[in-house]
């Protein structure tokens, strides 16, 4: 009788490119699987292996956090960037932290919108 040999995805190299597509998809918050199923005849076990090789961890690790970009102007980033610096603060996390309080207290998203227009 034969023996059954475990089946693995062959080795490859990863080359610059592939390397900055897996690092830019991974910051933007695509899995592993995801990011494997682009690069190609790849496993997302050796895409994490490969990313934590290069000192880059997954953001989204099968949590319920989720990445939403957004675009600002740049005197409107600068701003953000200097409100979070006075606060020590990532830019990032002061924008998140905002928006948790305004979806927590749905009266403060009513105010801002109406102070605005």
């Amino acid at each position: 009788m034969e023996k059954k040999t475990r089946r693995s995805t062959p080795r490859r190299l990863y080359y610059g490119p592939e390397k900055m597509r897996a690092a830019f998809m991974a910051g933007a918050g695509r899995s592993g699987t995801e990011i494997a199923t682009v690069l190609g005849g790849t496993s997302s076990h050796k895409v994490r292996a490969m990313l934590r090789k290069a000192g880059l961890s997954m953001t989204r690790r099968g949590g319920d956090d989720a990445i939403l970009q957004t675009h600002l102007r740049r005197r409107e980033l600068a701003s953000l960037v200097a409100e979070a610096d006075r606060r020590d603060f990532d830019p990032g996390d002061l924008v998140a932290a905002l928006v948790r309080a305004c979806i927590e207290d749905p009266v403060l998203i009513d105010n801002i919108i109406d102070d605005a227009a």
